[in-house]
């Protein structure tokens, strides 16, 4: 989609909060749901190299 596709430039914002607060809603239940069923989390933060981190050391 290109910006001239939305109504305002509002629009936009609003939509783009709305996803990033569900990315941010879908990270939170993920955590929750590994610290409930003793999981470890594997997370690649600079797209190279792998890293296992304990959920309880996850802070939002």
């Amino acid at each position: 989609m290109s910006k001239k596709d939305f109504s305002s430039d509002s629009e936009m914002r609003h939509l783009m909060r709305t996803i990033d607060n569900g990315v941010v809603l879908a990270q939170r239940r993920l955590v929750e749901r590994a610290k409930r069923e003793g999981f470890t989390l594997v997370v690649c933060p600079d797209g190279r190299n792998v890293v296992e981190i304990d959920p309880e050391s996850v802070v939002f």
